[in-house]
């Protein structure tokens, strides 16, 4: 088998759209997305609750804009192993990380001032969560 991944790069045209359909077409293959951080859509502040929950990514990397991350954002995203928090990040719901069986550390930002219940519950690889003082 072949445990390669699909890379989908996103200039703010489409990009999760096409992860959406992806995941739909392949629920089986582990997809990378990369966000164009430079040119954000909209400049998104916040990411609704379980955009992105029950997806194979393997890696995310959050745009600066973001300041949010809604409840069950990554929940049961049972392949993702690393996230890249923004720098403007503040606040983070509840489960967001539920059930990420393969996340083993992440870095939180200092300007994070609210944490909701059960972000990391279920993830019990976790080794790691870095909070600045």
């Amino acid at each position: 088998m072949d445990n390669r991944a699909i890379g989908v790069f996103d200039s703010g045209l489409g990009g999760l759209n096409c992860v959406s359909s992806l995941n739909e077409i392949l629920p089986c293959e582990n997809i990378v997305y990369f966000g164009d951080t430079g040119r954000v859509p909209y400049g998104v502040h916040y990411i609704q609750d379980e955009a992105f929950a029950d997806t194979n990514y393997i890696s995310i990397s959050l745009p600066d804009s973001v300041k949010q991350l809604g409840s069950g954002l990554f929940g049961n995203c049972t392949s993702l192993q690393k996230v890249k928090t923004t720098r403007t990040l503040t606040t983070i719901g509840s489960k967001a990380f539920y059930n990420c069986k393969k996340l083993i550390e992440i870095k939180l930002p200092p300007s994070l001032t609210v944490i909701d219940s059960f972000v990391f519950g279920s993830c019990f690889n976790l080794l790691s969560v870095h909070i600045p003082d």
